[in-house]
């Protein structure tokens, strides 16, 4: 029966919708490993929204090698006018969509297709895997499995993607770590609004929940999203906000639609808070300002000499919301990696610095508990700290004031 069944699902094919956009440096990767999946029924639509680079020769020079690659070049118009381009001259039974600097593993499509026919949904969503300049983050939080969207679930399910909480019920937003039934997707994306460039997969998840019948999670994160890090100018930060609200007003109208707005008019609105607040902190002397992790009981320091252990982002926090009281003294700031950090306001030191410092407590200031709990042995075994000297607690966000 299983193999009967394989050679059904073999006779489907699967469009592979690419956004390209002056990715001259990544698409080639991203191509390869569309070429290289292990299911080979596959159409592979590279959609040119007005690069300005080579990215279109290549992809015309890709059209050449392989006869199921079709290429569209257009007007840039943003990712949901690419998209929808691509949608226009889809055959595939089956959707999917990738950005043309990110890649997926061989067994990508094979996987969710199997998972789709297998269970008969509407959609299919797998983790992903995010590359950036510090490293790779695993993101599949959600259980396999199959869930009911006609359930009350599909409630909790949108709540957590708006809100983007550390629940077991969030899934990633993305419209490129899911596969989708053509014809399910195409009424979908139809209903985005074109001129969104932020949100723009939030505001079609959203939909798909809303639509669909039901959906497969499958946990394994089989899709790599390679980060790109940029700074904020003042004409982005302006753009930003703008976005938010076009994306705050793109939710509205959706759950307006659905009949669903009274039920999360106070999520967005948080949602909206957090992003415009996030827009804020990337500006330097915002961050500085507004801190956005605070200590939760900044009495334990009271008449103390402490030193802050960590210099990252929390570590910087801490620093700042600490200073403001006259009645706790910072008496150092060390970090492992204390070269990687320069700050305005004050000078992070080694460890070894533990040495020539006075102090009554060490604040270990990292967010994740197995990393704290790293440091308190280190501190306790090597440098023989008394245990009732260190001290950690799960960070406070600003986002708890909202």
């Amino acid at each position: 029966m299983k193999n009967i069944m394989k050679t059904n699902i073999n006779k489907l094919k699967i469009s592979v919708i690419v956004t390209v956009c002056n990715i001259e440096n990544y698409i080639e990767k991203c191509v390869d490993s569309i070429i290289d999946q292990t299911y080979e029924n596959l159409e592979i639509i590279l959609v040119d929204d007005g690069s300005t680079d080579s990215s279109g020769e290549i992809c015309d020079k890709y059209m050449l090698k392989d006869k199921r690659i079709r290429v569209i070049h257009k007007k840039n118009g943003g990712p949901v006018s690419a998209r929808n381009a691509g949608l226009q001259i889809a055959e595939g039974k089956m959707i999917g969509f990738l950005d043309g600097d990110d890649y997926v593993d061989r067994t990508f499509y094979e996987t969710l297709l199997w998972d789709m026919m297998k269970n008969d949904v509407d959609f299919v969503h797998t983790g992903f895997i995010c590359e950036c300049e510090s490293g790779n983050e695993l993101f599949c939080r959600i259980k396999t499995g199959k869930y009911d969207l006609k359930s009350d679930i599909v409630r909790n399910l949108i709540g957590s993607v708006i809100m983007g909480d550390d629940s077991d019920m969030h899934i990633t937003p993305s419209i490129w770590s899911k596969l989708y039934k053509a014809e399910f997707i195409k009424k979908c994306h139809t209903m985005v609004p074109v001129e969104l460039r932020f949100g723009e997969d939030l505001i079609c998840l959203v939909i798909c929940l809303l639509e669909g019948k039901s959906t497969y999670f499958h946990q394994t994160a089989l899709y790599h999203y390679v980060k790109h890090q940029g700074s904020l100018t003042d004409s982005t930060f302006v753009s930003g906000i703008v976005g938010i609200a076009g994306l705050y007003h793109a939710l509205k109208t959706v759950l307006i639609r659905y009949h669903q707005y009274d039920c999360f008019r106070c999520c967005i609105e948080k949602y909206s808070a957090k992003m415009i607040l996030n827009s804020i902190r990337k500006i330097k002397i915002c961050a500085e300002l507004y801190p956005f992790y605070y200590v939760r009981n900044p009495a334990v320091f009271m008449e103390k000499r402490i030193i802050i252990h960590g210099a990252g982002t929390v570590g910087r926090d801490f620093y700042i919301h600490l200073s403001r009281y006259t009645y706790i003294r910072i008496t150092g700031w060390i970090d492992r990696g204390y070269q990687r950090y320069h700050y305005d306001f004050a000078e992070v030191k080694p460890v070894e610095q533990l040495r020539n410092l006075e102090f009554d407590m060490i604040l270990i200031a990292v967010k994740n508990s197995e990393t704290a709990s790293q440091i308190r042995q280190e501190l306790k075994q090597k440098w023989k700290i008394r245990d009732e000297m260190i001290y950690w607690e799960d960070p406070r966000t600003i986002y708890e004031d909202i």
